[in-house]
């Protein structure tokens, strides 16, 4: 009885689902391909299927989701697991003389979620021979030459042999992978023909460029795929750069004169004037006066508009002045229809917070540079009349007089002096805003406590269109931004003591920043290039690059770290 028991258990147990063993330390190590039928590289295959043995017990749906096939098959594949094994079925036999190309990307993962570092290819042919070409390139972001892992490479062939770029993507690319972790990237078995290849962060598989979605422009239009020498020494510069203007996506009243412009993505106002938008009645199309556009610090994807009268509880039609994204796509004239709320306006002027960020306050003063000026944020935008009854300013002889109050999204005011505020001053800022009263105290660096950066770039021509920026960290805006000279070199003053990153661009169509190109139709991205080593500066002393700055049709090289000339 006890032995029939047994065997009861041994059969359940047989028929279970194949699970990895328990305990151990934590496995870290991707799966691999231990074998392949028919083998990497075979030829004079026949047949209708793959099969692929693991290293491990993998994730079955992640395989299925990471595998692609060129040519792709015109139905689906039927995959077939048992254990580690997975068999391959093609909805028709092989074709005739051709090569077959399998791709595993890093989405691809083990039973325990280890994701592939690089993407695994395979390849056979169902000819004598087997295509031998190869494109090898490497992907970095455009802010600071960083590799960029798990972008998917699109390859398109040439469709003949004097054809140009293509003007639109077509529907599915020839060949397909994914850069790895050192943003390398290796296209293997390619016929040995041009292609054209792109660079997309493509979420949904759609083979297209969404928003949202970063991409880069190849560094030469046609790329032939050679089985001798295939390395592109240019990298693809993704950048997250978007060419499609901001869009509305929703308006509505917020009170009785107020009103709330929602679009698709955050905004900036490039047309502060109301006379240069418009609401009106959207029955008779009287227009209602309005007294101010502005934006609200917190909401970046939202613009405001203020009414000078209570507006009427009826259908009304808005239609913006100029809008920008953050990538300088402008728009105007969007519309949008809405009914004024009921509610009264009683939104209160209040201080938000002081500007520059005041999180760099030392002992109570926020530091500034000279290009800087003090200003603060305000809940609502505030009249002349308004910001001089409730805004100060002394330095240490006493109450200095404000000259202006300047601001480009109509709530956030710097504050100019008369005379102007200097390196070296301090000035007390003094806001009466909501019932409060706060000040904050503002020191102007003084040169000395500054540093330069000095170099020469070297390019075939016009130099004076080189751009170069210093970046603090690797995000936001550059700090320091200048054009080198027509020899070429350049001296980036006014640069505070720290250490900083470089970049530079060749701006060809002199707009000031740099072109990521096009997909389709092709455009190549502006040539741009990276300081590899952080750029240390100290307070009046010039840092000088001891390596030019060199745009050649080879990879840029890697600057020596600068040393610190003399005082």
């Amino acid at each position: 009885m006890r032995l029939r028991c047994l065997g009861i258990l041994l059969f359940i147990a047989g028929c279970a689902t194949p699970m990895p063993p328990s305990g151990g330390p934590p496995d870290q190590t991707p799966p691999f391909v231990v074998s392949a039928e028919p083998a990497d590289g075979s030829v004079n295959v026949s047949g209708d299927a793959v099969t692929l043995r693991f290293s491990e017990w993998v994730n079955q749906q992640s395989f299925e989701q990471a595998l692609s096939v060129n040519p792709e098959p015109e139905q689906r594949l039927n995959f077939r697991w048992r254990r580690r094994t997975v068999e391959i079925t093609f909805p028709e036999d092989f074709r005739a003389n051709t090569t077959y190309v399998l791709t595993i990307d890093t989405d691809f993962r083990d039973h325990g979620g280890v994701r592939l570092r690089s993407p695994i290819t395979l390849a056979f042919s169902t000819g004598p021979t087997i295509n031998r070409g190869r494109i090898e390139g490497r992907v970095v972001d455009a802010r600071l030459g960083r590799p960029m892992a798990g972008i998917d490479m699109y390859a398109y062939r040439a469709t003949s042999p004097d054809a140009g770029p293509p003007a639109v993507l077509p529907d599915q690319p020839d060949y397909r992978t994914q850069s790895d972790a050192d943003g390398a990237f290796h296209f293997q078995y390619l016929s040995e023909d041009p292609f054209y290849v792109v660079a997309i962060r493509d979420a949904n598989r759609n083979r297209r460029v969404d928003p949202g979605e970063v991409w880069a422009a190849p560094p030469e239009a046609w790329i032939v795929a050679d089985s001798a020498s295939s390395v592109v020494a240019r990298p693809w510069v993704v950048s997250a750069v978007d060419q499609t203007p901001p869009a509305l996506t929703r308006v509505r009243g917020i009170s009785d004169r107020r009103i709330e412009l929602r679009f698709d993505e955050p905004v900036v106002i490039d047309d502060l004037q109301p006379e240069n938008w418009s609401v009106a009645d959207s029955a008779s199309g009287a227009e209602r006066l309005l007294r101010h556009i502005y934006r609200y610090g917190s909401i970046p994807n939202a613009i405001y508009v203020e009414a000078e009268e209570r507006l009427p509880n009826t259908a009304h039609l808005v239609t913006t002045g100029a809008v920008a994204d953050t990538a300088g796509n402008q728009v105007a004239g969007l519309t949008g229809v809405f009914v004024p709320s009921t509610s009264t306006d009683t939104l209160g002027l209040r201080l938000e917070t002081f500007v520059p960020d005041t999180s760099y306050a030392v002992d109570g003063v926020v530091d500034l540079l000279p290009w800087q000026r003090p200003g603060f944020s305000l809940s609502r935008p505030a009249t002349e009349a308004e910001l001089r009854s409730l805004v100060s300013a002394a330095d240490t002889t006493g109450t200095r007089r404000i000259d202006g109050f300047p601001t480009t999204d109509g709530t956030t005011y710097g504050i100019e002096t008369d005379p102007p505020f200097s390196p070296g001053e301090t000035l007390t800022i003094r806001i009466d805003a909501g019932g409060q009263t706060r000040e904050l105290d503002y020191r102007g660096l003084d040169l000395r406590d500054l540093g330069e950066i000095s170099g020469r770039v070297n390019v075939d021509e016009a130099p004076e269109l080189v751009v170069i920026e210093v970046y603090e960290g690797g995000d936001g805006d550059p700090l320091r931004t200048v054009s080198a000279n027509p020899d070429g070199t350049f001296l980036i003053d006014m640069v505070p003591e720290g250490t900083f990153r470089l970049r530079a661009f060749h701006d060809l169509d002199a707009d000031g920043r740099w072109s990521p190109g096009a997909l389709a139709p092709y455009e190549p991205a502006e040539p741009v290039m990276w300081l590899d080593d952080e750029v240390a500066v100290r307070p009046r002393w010039e840092t000088a690059l001891p390596t030019p700055i060199t745009f050649t049709n080879d990879a840029p090289p890697a600057l020596q770290t600068p040393d610190a000339d003399s005082p």
